[in-house]
């Protein structure tokens, strides 16, 4: 699981968090009870977070990468970093090529993405699964500001990935018919 922004360490251990966290530390949990085995690969946000793996929970994996500043980022300046966490994922996933890589967010899908072409083993090109917790043109509808940029690489995303899964029919109703191989 690529999630750029959203680390599960902090909801699994009834710390705050944010939704995303929230979200990817239940999503990873109910994976690993089903019997798959799940690292979620976040950008470093903390120089005291540690290299390599570690256990969240039986199944689950939280590793973190180098990408940008060791501190918090605010949600602009996740994208700056997107390149960089992409080329550390890639180095990661060279060592260990996963089945499936689901991105969760339009950053992590951007890395997740960068990976895949920048991997040197992974030349079967593995599945990527795009998870949008929220799309600009939803938010827009909301009165929210425009974002042409990430309106416009959240349209490639979806063209791009195997498989795309949204959460309400506002956001399955953003896409045109043929931007979304397969919408869950």
């Amino acid at each position: 699981m690529v999630a750029e922004h959203a680390n599960p360490l902090p909801a699994h251990r009834g710390e705050p968090a944010c939704p995303a966290s929230l979200h990817v530390c239940a999503l990873s949990r109910q994976l690993a009870k089903r019997g798959h085995r799940v690292t979620v690969y976040v950008r470093r946000s903390d120089p005291d977070q540690p290299d390599g793996r570690t256990r969240m929970a039986r199944g689950v994996s939280v590793a973190y990468l180098d990408a940008g500043p060791a501190r918090p980022l605010s949600e602009d300046e996740h994208a700056e970093h997107t390149g960089a966490f992409g080329t550390a994922l890639a180095a990661v996933l060279d060592e260990d090529v996963p089945d499936v890589l689901h991105a969760i967010g339009w950053t992590s899908g951007l890395a997740a993405l960068h990976a895949q072409a920048h991997s040197e083993k992974d030349q079967s090109g593995t599945p990527i699964v795009q998870t949008f917790h929220s799309l600009n043109a939803s938010e827009q509808r909301s009165g929210l500001p425009d974002r042409p940029d990430r309106a416009r690489m959240e349209t490639i995303l979806a063209a791009r990935a195997d498989h795309v899964l949204v959460n309400s029919t506002d956001q399955q109703g953003s896409w045109p018919a043929c931007a979304c191989p397969a919408t869950t």
